[in-house]
């Protein structure tokens, strides 16, 4: 059966014609200001005070509790005088039911449908033939499906990498945590019971254009809180960035949720569903930076066209309406490694791009001179310039910056080397820039996260912030100058020791991406040649 003939029954646009539903006709849930106006009038009237309302993690206003008073304060006497008015002489007691701040808790709560994962559905009974297939969308979002396509969402669910952790972690925890692992990675897979931990991946189709645009709300900040709702009134509804967009294929409703960064954090801060160790921070980081104030989103970075790039002018699909300002669905990152293992060189080049764009490496103290036979010190400053989190940030196991500072003589030998890779890691003092986990014994974690309840150490560098380095070392008497100092800032998605733990000895090559050089020379003068 066709694509086209499979929607045929429900989808038909002669059958139903297809409509732009506002926000006012969707069933969910809003803001309760009538009620509060409706509490607070009432306990105005009966002259009884009101608890102050306040706003829900979820950004919704919870409605003020009225509250019981005893000895009821005698009211104040009028009077015409200016100044300050005086307190009433006997003050009544109030009794108040809380006044403790509504925090989003992180974790799902032990009854949540998809524990312990915070995913949910918004359709009775939903199967795979609930959702469309992102084949489908093709038909229409041709180029959109084509960037899709080739972007690390659609490998979400079929990474090797990936579904070698979740059946490592599966073994691990009896299934404890599989629920957890797969919502992020193939939303309909999980609601639908059709993805599981022992597949080989082929099952599902990762994060695709249904696990986005049947969003309707989210419940809270991370660890997949995010409603799915394919179906509104039995009929087709997809959720998106217009308020104008017309389908002959389904019904398409304004979402102000799939413009904001808060859409991204669903699944881009993870925190450990059974201790609350905070594991993942990306959305978190972002909130506290700089971009966060200057209302520089997610989706301005990684749905450009380019690293740097503005979104350009174009359409959705053929017919569509000329756009402004068009998302592109390539979601460029920092996985070069995943891009070249899938032969996607062109990806593979827009995150390597995204990566020279971030950072800035410069010397802050390295003299023009030095001596043969004497120490030298030098001091090296990282700065993240443009990526709008810690670099890096993500999955803490495997992501790594770090500079390899290398000193060589007139004569090209190595004086001087800290940073180099060794055994399919970074040498031992390396100056990284990193997250490390830790067991409950205080142990680093570099693999097993389900085992880690607290960070180590994080040496990250926060959005627009900066670290600085430094390098002590001998030169040796015999060198001949001029000395040549270079500071390589190098980043990596997976140490090639990890990859080769989980998918064998060289299945998967993991090469530093360079970030970012800076070199200088430095002249050599001859401790013997003035009597020392």
């Amino acid at each position: 059966m066709t694509s086209r003939n499979r929607r045929a029954p429900h989808h038909s646009f002669d059958e139903c014609s297809a409509t732009v539903l506002r926000p006012s006709k969707l069933p969910r849930a809003r803001p309760l200001v009538v009620g509060t106006v409706l509490l607070l009038a009432v306990a105005f009237v009966s002259k009884g005070p009101v608890q102050d309302s306040h706003a829900s993690s979820d950004g919704f206003v919870k409605p003020a509790l009225p509250v019981a008073r005893v000895d009821r304060p005698t009211p104040a006497p009028a009077t015409t005088a200016t100044g300050p008015i005086e307190p009433v002489a006997s003050p009544g007691i109030i009794r108040l039911s809380s006044n403790s701040p509504n925090v989003d808790p992180m974790i799902a709560e032990k009854d949540a449908p998809f524990y312990p994962s915070r995913m949910d559905i918004d359709a009775v009974g939903a199967t795979p033939k609930s959702f469309l297939k992102s084949e489908a969308c093709s038909e229409c979002h041709t180029d959109i499906y084509k960037q899709w396509s080739h972007a690390i969402m659609s490998h979400s669910w079929k990474d090797p990498i990936y579904r070698a952790v979740l059946k490592r972690a599966s073994v691990a925890t009896n299934g404890a945590v599989d629920n957890f692992c797969i919502g992020c990675h193939t939303p309909i897979g999980l609601t639908t019971h059709t993805a599981h931990a022992g597949d080989d991946g082929t099952t599902a189709n990762g994060v695709d254009c249904d696990s986005c645009h049947t969003v309707s709300h989210i419940t809270g900040l991370g660890n997949g809180s995010i409603v799915l709702a394919p179906i509104t009134d039995r009929r087709v509804l997809r959720f998106g960035p217009r308020n104008d967009g017309l389908s002959p294929f389904h019904d398409t409703t304004y979402s102000e949720l799939h413009t904001k960064s808060e859409f991204c954090a669903s699944c881009h801060n993870v925190t450990h569903p059974f201790n609350r160790l905070a594991v993942e921070r990306t959305y978190d980081e972002w909130r506290d930076s700089y971009y966060h104030g200057v209302g520089t989103s997610c989706q301005d970075c990684h749905m450009a066209p380019a690293p740097g790039q503005l979104r350009v002018e174009g359409k959705s699909a053929p017919d569509g309406k000329v756009r402004s300002g068009l998302y592109a669905h390539t979601f460029i990152g920092a996985n070069a490694t995943l891009h070249k293992h899938f032969d996607e060189t062109e990806q593979a080049e827009l995150d390597t791009r995204m990566l020279q764009s971030a950072a800035t490496v410069r010397f802050l103290e390295a003299p023009a001179t030095a001596r043969a036979g004497e120490s030298l010190t030098v001091r090296v400053r990282v700065e993240n310039v443009g990526a709008g989190h810690k670099l890096p940030t993500g999955f803490p196991e495997g992501r790594e910056v770090w500079v390899d500072f290398k000193v060589r003589d007139g004569d090209g030998n190595e004086v001087f080397r800290l940073g180099a890779m060794r055994d399919g890691r970074t040498e031992n003092g390396t100056k990284s820039f990193k997250a490390v986990l830790g067991d409950r014994d205080g142990n680093p974690i570099d693999l097993n996260v389900w085992e880690a309840d607290r960070m180590l150490s994080d040496t990250r560098i926060l959005p627009k912030g900066f670290a600085d380095v430094e390098y002590s070392f001998p030169i040796p008497t015999a060198s001949k100058g001029p000395l040549t100092i270079t500071a390589d800032l190098n980043y990596m998605s997976f140490p090639p020791y990890i990859l080769d733990e989980l998918l064998g000895s060289g299945q998967m090559k993991s090469e530093p991406t360079l970030m970012t050089s800076v070199g200088q020379q430095i002249e050599l003068a001859d401790s013997r040649m003035d009597g020392r």
